[in-house]
Order: structure tokens, then C-alpha cells, then sequence
């Protein structure tokens, strides 16, 4: 009987161990999805803020090279003889008449322009693209004071007074000034007006995947007025109103260098993420919204994901502890769990790192890498994208069954091609390799020839039966970084791919950057 009893004992001993054993490992499991979750998830905000940035700055740069355009017109405008013989002598009907008509001319080469005029130095037109405004003076009293100061501050270059509303169209204008010298003083100037809805027309067309919902602002924190809203049509040269904006202008009244950040904020209407970019020679601040829900959709999925997994998790772990009190079953149960949790814990690795069609890493593999990289001015990067075009069309002509052994395929010539480099799939139809220097190797040619060799088995027709054969092409660019490396570079490799067509053997996008 006491030996019965005994044994009886032990086997409850043993089940109770290994009941506990199985709560441990449900609630490891918990902690370590929580951490890899938080972890990605963070990572994930940080890749979509580096982004948001590099768009506002690549949208910051676009701006700065349309006034800049504008600039070097006006420069080339003020330096003609015919400007200069007018303003000697504006009494002299022939070099009024040569002046009248090589404005006329030089106008009706631009676009997006307003005006353009010749005046005194009282700021009265002598010549004009509008012949009906000659005459008109411009300034007086403090303001045409103020507009001295300013050419005289400029010197040789181009002084842009900002954005106003044009007396004659009643749009908004970006107003700029030339100084024209003789002898080292000033006899006159010339002026453009720029119309602003045409900068405002290319930023709302420059659309970028995965911010559709982003709305742009841009003030003149030296006036402290709305250059353009694109939530507000009516926006242009409208003074201040909203606290935070003042303090912008507070903030930014003394600063002479590029200041670009991100934030957050609260609207009625919402929660919100931008990236601001501060434009010094022109005191302008643009600023680049979107919606939190949009900007963080990938950590917002991450969260979710975890929220199911711990749920699934408890439920199993409540599950196990009701079957483990089942003698006959327990050692079959407790070996199905242990092989359970490790096939969870792969497919935890795997969802969140890899694409599990193509055996490659995925997006936020390449940003977990990114982040780890350490030497890159001691050991350059190479980056090269490849991109499926007209992939949907493929999936469309041929059936998804074809479309996915393409991608098979690509991922497959890519890791052959490129041994010591790691390949990253990105997107639906994109690829990314990450190549590694060393001691100076590979050498930008040596990379651009692999990329060359990639592309010629890439680009092999295939014969799909019954349907046809199917000729893929790729648009394909490259770089080499050596300092900034990280989430950034996907977002500058689509710029590039995106402006060139076809890729083609031998004349592949390449663009040093660590030069």
C-alpha cells in the first residue's frame, strides 16, 4: 500500500515539474515577443521618420533648385548691355527701345513667370513683359529704403524678397531683385515674379508610396506669413496664427544653416507625425505632414501582431495546464509543446526577418543590419536595387504562379551572383543587395560587373508553357556610402531607380556617395 502511494506521489511530483516547466516556457515566450516586437517596432517608427525626412529633404532641395533656376535667369537677364545702356541714360529713346524689346524677348522664353522689368533706382519700371506697367514705381518711402539695403547686402547675387500677392493677378508671386553696377554703384535693378502655385504644383504631384495622405506647409519666418498651405488655398502671404508656428519663427529668426527634425502633434481631426526643413537663404521653414496611422502603419501591425500572439500564447498555456493533469497524455503533449515552440520561435524569426517566398531578408531585416553597421568609413557599402518593372502586368499575363517563380528566381541569381553580399527583399517587386568592402575590395567596378552579370541572367527569356514566353526587364541603380548609412538608402535608390527607364548591360546608375 505504501509503496502505491509512493509512486503515486512521484508521478504527481513529475507532472507538477513539469507543469511548471510549461508555464515557464509560455511565459519566456510572452517576454521574448514582447521584446522583439517592442524592439522591431521601434526600429519600424525610426525607419518611417528617416523616411518622412528624406523626403522632406529631397522635397526641401527641389524647392531650393526652382527659385535657384529662377535666380540664375534673372542673373543672366541683369548682365545684357541693353539693361546697362538703359540705365545710364533711361532719357535715351534707342536704348529704351533695344531694352523694351530685349525684355519682351528674354520673357516670352520663360515659364512660370510673371514679370520681368527693368527700373531705376527709384524703383520705377522703365521696361516691363507687361508694357502696360512701365512706368509704375515699385517702392517708396521706408519700403523702397528697405529694398536698397537689401541690394546693397546682396552684392552680386540675386536678393528674393519672399512671397506677396501680385497687384495685377491677385496670385501669389515669388519676388526676386538684381542690382545692375557701374563703376561699384548701383545705377538700377531688375526684377522677376515667379509664380508660387507653380513650386506648389510640384510638390502635390511629387507622390510618394506609403504617405498618399501627407499635406505640405511652408512659412517665411522672417515676415512670420504663410508662403503656401496646401490645406488652405487661400494661405499665401496670410500673417500667423497658430502658437507653435510663431514660436517656429521665434525659434529659427537667428539661424544661418540648415535645421531639419521630426516631430509629432495633436489636430482635432487627428494624431499626426512631419519633418521640418529649414531653408536659411530664403528664412523659409517647409514642413511635411501625415497622419500617425499612415506613417507608423508597419509598428502599428507589429503591435497588433503582438497582441494576438500573447493572447494564442495564454490560450495554449492554459490549454497545456488543463492536459498536463492528464496522466496517459502528458510526456505525448509535453514533446508536441517543446516541438511547437520551437517551430513558433523559427516562425517568429521568420515572419518578422525574412520572406518566406524567396528565402531572402525582408525590409526590416535590412533595417536591423543597417543599424548594426559600425565601420562603414573604414569599410565602404555597396547598395544595388533591382526592380521588376510592369511586375503586375507579369503576375496578370502569366499567373501568380509565374510572377512568384520570377521572384524565386531574381532572389535565387542574386545570392549566386553576389556571395559576399546580402540580399534584401524590399518590396513586391524589389530587391536590394548590401555589399561589403574590405581592405578596399571590391572596387566600384568589380561590383558594377557583378551587377552587369546578375542582370544578363536576370533578363533570360522563359519559356512559360501555353501561355507564351515572358522577356523581364529591370530598372536597376547603385551606390556607394560610406557615412548616413542606413534606412535612407532604400528611400535614394528608388528616387533613382524611378528616373531611369530600362536597365541596361554596361550602363547601370552608379552615383559615389562617399566622395
Amino acid at each position: 500500500m505504501s509503496k502505491t502511494n509512493a509512486k503515486g506521489k512521484k508521478k504527481n511530483l513529475t507532472f507538477t515539474s513539469i507543469n511548471r516547466f510549461i508555464v515557464v516556457q509560455f511565459v519566456l515566450m510572452i517576454i521574448l515577443s514582447i521584446f522583439i516586437t517592442t524592439s522591431v517596432s521601434n526600429i519600424a517608427k525610426d525607419n518611417a521618420k528617416q523616411h518622412l525626412a528624406a523626403v522632406t529633404d529631397q522635397r526641401a532641395q527641389l524647392t531650393i533648385d526652382h527659385i535657384a533656376n529662377a535666380e540664375t535667369l534673372l542673373n543672366s537677364f541683369s548682365k545684357a548691355p541693353q539693361v546697362a545702356e538703359l540705365l545710364k541714360d533711361e532719357n535715351d529713346a534707342d536704348a529704351l527701345k533695344a531694352a523694351q524689346y530685349y525684355n519682351t524677348v528674354f520673357a516670352e522664353e520663360l515659364e512660370n513667370v510673371e514679370g520681368l522689368y527693368i527700373a531705376n533706382w527709384d524703383s520705377k519700371t522703365l521696361t516691363h513683359s507687361n508694357p502696360n506697367t512701365v512706368g509704375v514705381v515699385i517702392r517708396e518711402g521706408d519700403r523702397l529704403e528697405e529694398l536698397h539695403k537689401a541690394l546693397e547686402e546682396a552684392g552680386k547675387s540675386v536678393y528674393v524678397s519672399g512671397v506677396l500677392i501680385s497687384p495685377s493677378s491677385n496670385e501669389p508671386v515669388i519676388s526676386m531683385y538684381k542690382a545692375v553696377m557701374d563703376a561699384g554703384k548701383p545705377i538700377g535693378f531688375v526684377g522677376m515674379a515667379i509664380e508660387a502655385n507653380s513650386l506648389i504644383t510640384k510638390l502635390e504631384n511629387m507622390k510618394t508610396p506609403g504617405l498618399e495622405k501627407s499635406f505640405y506647409s511652408m512659412i517665411d519666418v522672417k515676415d512670420r506669413v504663410y508662403v503656401f498651405d496646401s490645406e488652405d488655398s487661400e494661405s499665401p502671404c496670410q500673417p500667423l496664427v497658430i502658437p507653435d508656428l510663431v514660436s517656429k519663427c521665434d525659434e529659427f529668426a537667428e539661424v544661418n544653416t540648415v535645421e531639419a527634425e521630426t516631430y509629432e502633434f495633436n489636430r482635432p481631426d487627428g494624431k499626426f507625425v512631419g519633418s521640418s526643413y529649414y531653408i536659411p537663404q530664403y528664412h523659409w521653414l517647409l514642413m511635411m505632414n501625415d497622419t500617425r496611422k499612415e506613417v507608423y502603419t508597419l509598428a502599428y501591425a507589429m503591435r497588433m501582431f503582438l497582441i494576438v500572439f500573447s493572447a494564442l500564447l495564454l490560450a495554449m498555456m492554459l490549454l497545456f495546464t488543463y492536459l498536463n493533469k492528464r496522466q496517459d497524455q502528458v510526456k505525448r503533449k509535453l514533446l508536441s509543446s517543446v516541438e511547437q515552440f520551437n517551430e513558433t520561435k523559427k516562425s517568429l524569426n521568420t515572419a518578422m526577418f525574412g520572406d518566406v517566398l524567396t528565402d531572402v531578408g525582408n525590409r526590416i531585416k535590412l533595417a536591423t543590419d543597417l543599424m548594426n553597421i559600425t565601420d562603414g568609413k573604414t569599410n565602404p557599402y555597396y547598395f544595388a536595387m533591382f526592380n521588376i518593372m510592369e511586375f503586375s502586368n507579369i503576375n496578370t499575363a502569366y499567373g501568380s504562379d509565374t510572377g512568384d517563380a520570377l521572384l524565386v528566381r531574381t532572389a535565387q541569381t542574386l545570392k549566386d551572383t553576389f556571395k559576399n553580399g546580402q540580399v534584401y527583399r524590399t518590396g513586391s517587386d524589389e530587391f536590394v543587395v548590401a555589399i561589403r568592402s574590405e581592405n578596399g575590395m571590391p572596387r566600384n567596378n568589380d561590383v558594377l560587373a557583378d551587377i552587369d552579370k546578375a542582370l544578363k541572367q536576370l533578363i533570360e527569356p522563359e519559356t512559360i508553357q501555353g501561355i507564351g514566353t515572358l522577356y523581364p526587364n529591370f530598372k536597376i541603380s547603385s551606390i556607394k556610402k560610406t557615412i548616413d548609412i542606413d534606412a535612407a538608402v532604400i528611400t535614394i535608390l528608388k528616387e533613382m531607380t524611378n528616373s531611369d527607364g530600362v536597365a541596361m548591360v554596361g550602363q547601370i546608375n552608379f552615383v559615389d556617395m562617399s566622395e
